[in-house]
């Protein structure tokens, strides 16, 4: 329930803002693109990554703080080109893979870092379907 009319207001100053309704899953989103860019540490960029998806997140980590623990692995995202402090250098390297981020994507490096991170921070199993299929008969046994 929208009960500020923020998306009428929204409409109402930006036209052609586009506003999702959430009834398509970020997987169908995503089906005609090649780059997932995001702007904050949230489940978005957990998605991209666990679906393995062309992901980027730009992130001003004076303002968000990770905790010394958990570190380590977004300095990897870091390294891979996944994760990007200053927003000039992302848009650098966003024009550099741009029209071939399958590429960039699928380097073994990249991806190692890839299934590290998720293996932390996303429901990650390695057959999701038989996993809940076997989480499923445990309750049920």
């Amino acid at each position: 329930i929208d009960y500020h009319n923020i998306r009428e207001r929204l409409k109402n100053k930006f036209p052609n803002i586009q506003i999702d309704d959430f009834s398509v899953s970020l997987k169908e989103r995503l089906s005609n693109s090649r780059l997932l860019i995001t702007t904050l540490d949230t489940t978005t960029v957990l998605e991209g990554l666990a679906i393995n998806f062309p992901t980027i997140l730009i992130c001003d980590f004076d303002k968000y703080k990770i905790s010394s623990e958990y570190l380590n692995y977004y300095k990897e995202l870091i390294e891979a080109k996944k994760l990007f402090i200053n927003s000039l250098d992302a848009n650098r390297h966003i024009e550099k893979v741009f029209f071939d981020t399958k590429k960039w994507w699928n380097e073994k490096k990249l991806q190692d870092i890839r299934e590290r991170f998720c293996k932390k921070f996303a429901y990650h199993p390695n057959n999701q379907n038989l996993h809940l299929i076997e989480k499923i008969s445990k309750i049920v046994e």
